[in-house]
């Protein structure tokens, strides 16, 4: 690996990475009853998936189509080349689902920063687990 290469990340550290992303910073959910996820916030954030994507691509992600479909669409050149190597839609899937589901965060009221509820954690183990690479 040259000195230009990035080092992939593993599904563990993207999982950790994004625990810790949304620990300090907003999720990119609209809507004050109906809580909608969306691909890129009205300040800028962004989701699970969304901000693992190239920067000049991130356009390119449409709300109502799933990771799955946009892998598939774009390719894998879509992901920022540390994100790039985990094929497959069910990874990404539920990564955003980790990062969706309002029961896993409880969010400060500035909206500004989360921390991981008992079964956001329990979403984290799980995933690890079940993503651990041999």
């Amino acid at each position: 690996m040259s000195d230009m290469e990035v080092k992939p990340l593993s599904k563990a550290e993207i999982i950790d990475e994004t625990a810790a992303y949304y620990t300090a910073r907003p999720r990119s959910i609209v809507g004050d009853v109906l809580r909608l996820c969306v691909y890129r916030g009205p300040n800028g954030e962004r989701c699970a998936f969304s901000r693992c994507v190239e920067p000049d691509k991130v356009h390119l992600c449409s709300d109502g189509k799933g990771p799955a479909n946009l892998l598939v669409e774009y390719g894998e050149d879509l992901m920022q080349e540390r994100y790039r190597g985990h094929r497959g839609g069910d990874f990404w899937l539920q990564l955003q689902r980790l990062h969706d589901a309002v029961d896993n965060w409880e969010t400060s009221p500035d909206g500004q920063t989360n921390t991981l509820t008992p079964a956001g954690q329990r979403a984290v183990r799980v995933m690890k687990e079940e993503y651990a690479e041999a």
